[in-house]
């Protein structure tokens, strides 16, 4: 069953959480505050037909790959909108944007908030856009 809730939680596209991974992940964070960062990705379409969706995956994951352990990613409403968990904000998203420009990637747009996990992730990601 652990299996099973493993792989329904994970995108293996871009190898961070689901959406629905997402929501499962924070509840088990527990109350308190944390930042929110909501990140769109510049014209994913455009890369796909370019490289591939496979050659996209790959620089997602390639991205992605760069976080710190602690830091909780996931798809927030489609594929090129990101959510990050965090405690770090400014070192995640350094990081993420020295990875990104690395492979050919960018994103135009990040908001964040700093909020208590209490209400709906869905909720707080309209919040943001």
């Amino acid at each position: 069953m652990e299996e099973l809730i493993e792989r329904l939680c994970t995108d293996k596209a871009f190898g961070i959480l689901t959406r629905n991974g997402l929501e499962y992940r924070l509840e088990s964070l527990g109350p308190g505050s944390w930042w929110l960062v909501l990140l769109d990705f510049c014209d994913v379409s455009k890369l796909n037909v370019a490289y591939g969706y496979e050659g996209v995956n790959e620089k997602f994951r390639a991205v992605f790959s760069k976080l710190p352990a602690e830091t909780v990613a996931g798809i927030c409403f489609s594929g090129d909108e990101i959510v990050l968990v965090t405690e770090t904000p400014v070192q995640d998203l350094n990081t993420l944007s020295r990875a990104a420009e690395e492979v050919g990637l960018a994103f135009r747009e990040v908001k964040t908030t700093y909020t208590e996990l209490e209400r709906d992730l869905k909720y707080l990601c309209r919040r943001l856009i």
